[in-house]
């Protein structure tokens, strides 16, 4: 697979490549031994290998994680029993030993020159976090298909700075901070988190729902510092092939989705997240259930997961809000 990876974008390899960077590669997994096998057999065997590479196992049912770790002599294995996928991020964070560190899931392949351009991103100290090109590993199944044509991961094939302005320029419709990029290619600066604090571990799948990814890049943009795009650190991701996996799927991340646009509303009381949770997005999934009536495909198959993930995210905001706007300190 990685002679074959190799050949994707062969014109912007540089002519010398270290053979190592100092980089921390974590991947946070749960019950899924097959898939991180899979993942660690494609790291340890691309171009140039990060020098740290830590699994976390977020509150496993048994021990066929850790088996399959061990595996292999140059990854660290780490258990964290408590389930959250910001908890599991956090986790890394304290046992990283490189300044860089990068996030991938256990379902994607990496570009034999992925660990290169992640490190060679942050040679801009400029630089206080970034993501990369996620391209789908497989088209197979209608449900991929439609993750893909409606929910794409990808984010373009051209390079993107994303400043203070970004937050600025767009707060009255509420900054789409999802746009800069996916979870599953993502690195920071390991000194940016003691400025902004850890990722939120209530805006996980175990709690809240997702977009942990997209409220930390939003207090990073906050603070004043900057996240690249480089679609040059590439990865291919194996999207949900059922569809109740992508109806699950989307359900988690529309609810994650409102708790954070509403956390991020609280911290920028001009900001239109509430315009777009209460006035846009009520329209517009309106329309998509009279377009889609009566059979409710394609576009349509997931939109009840969506709207009852908004409502779910809304109840869980007036539970937890003042849990919610504490910062994670660990």
């Amino acid at each position: 697979m990685n002679a074959v990876l190799e050949n994707i974008f062969s014109p912007v390899f540089p002519k010398q490549v270290p053979a190592t960077v100092p980089v921390t590669v974590i991947i946070c997994t749960r019950n899924r031994a097959i898939q991180l096998k899979e993942c660690l057999q494609n790291l340890l065997g691309i171009r140039c290998v990060p020098q740290e590479i830590l699994v976390v196992d977020n509150a496993p049912a048994d021990d066929t994680t850790f088996e399959a770790a061990r595996q292999f002599k140059k990854v660290t294995y780490v258990k964290e029993p408590r389930p959250g996928l910001d908890i599991a991020r956090n986790t890394g964070i304290l046992h990283a030993q490189n300044e860089i560190i990068a996030y991938i899931d256990d379902d994607v392949l990496v570009h034999p020159m992925w660990a290169y351009w992640v490190w060679e991103t942050f040679q801009d100290n400029s630089i206080a976090a970034m993501t990369g090109l996620v391209i789908a590993a497989q088209l197979h199944t209608k449900a991929q298909l439609n993750f893909e044509k409606y929910w794409s991961f990808n984010r373009g094939y051209t390079d993107k700075t994303y400043t203070s302005d970004f937050i600025n320029d767009t707060l009255a419709i509420g900054p789409p901070v999802w746009e800069i990029g996916a979870g599953a290619n993502m690195a920071f600066q390991k000194s940016v988190f003691k400025q902004v604090g850890l990722f939120n571990e209530l805006l996980d799948v175990g709690a809240a729902g997702c977009n942990g990814d997209s409220e930390i890049w939003h207090r990073i943009l906050s603070a004043g510092l900057s996240i690249m795009y480089n679609p040059r650190a590439t990865v291919f991701h194996e999207h949900r092939k059922e569809a109740k996996g992508l109806q699950k799927q989307l359900y988690y991340y529309m609810r994650g989705f409102t708790v954070a646009a509403l956390l991020q509303q609280e911290r920028h009381q001009q900001a239109g997240y509430k315009q777009h949770l209460f006035q846009i997005l009520p329209k517009f999934y309106i329309g998509l259930i009279r377009r889609g009536f009566p059979s409710y495909t394609s576009r349509y198959s997931t939109i009840w997961a969506e709207m009852s993930g908004i409502v779910s995210g809304l109840i869980f905001y007036r539970k937890h809000q003042r849990q919610l706007l504490k910062p994670t300190l660990r």
